[in-house]
């Protein structure tokens, strides 16, 4: 059964006892819903994941084209996907972890939002 606008999965990863990370993954209606994911992060810069990866001080996303459009007025859907620092004893050393982690994540996100394409990260 394909997935609807706003399913969503997230779950939560202790790389050891004291750090973990969450990571969530949602289906959007259109390319521009899915780059809200981008706005507001804080010192965000550029990463290359996905379409239009950005990394911020605490947080990472990006997002990637889960369904085909159907014509020219009736768009895609969009996976988005964010990872973020939860709980951290070494701020930088997890800040420096995040790009990693947000590459690791695409086929997470395309298989929890039944994706059609399988294009994620790439």
């Amino acid at each position: 059964m394909p997935a609807e606008e706003g399913d969503g999965t997230s779950c939560r990863i202790h790389a050891d006892r004291a750090t973990s990370f969450s990571a969530r993954a949602e289906l959007l209606d259109s390319e521009r819903d899915a780059n809200r994911f981008a706005w507001g992060l804080p010192n965000a810069r550029s990463l290359d994941v996905g379409i239009e990866g950005s990394i911020g001080d605490r947080r990472a996303s990006t997002h990637f084209a889960c369904e085909p459009a159907l014509s020219l007025t009736r768009s895609g859907k969009f996976g988005s996907l964010e990872i973020g620092l939860i709980s951290v004893p070494d701020e930088e050393k997890a800040r420096n972890a995040l790009p990693g982690r947000l590459r690791e994540f695409p086929a997470f996100a395309e298989r929890e939002l039944r994706c059609a394409g399988g294009s994620a990260g790439r």
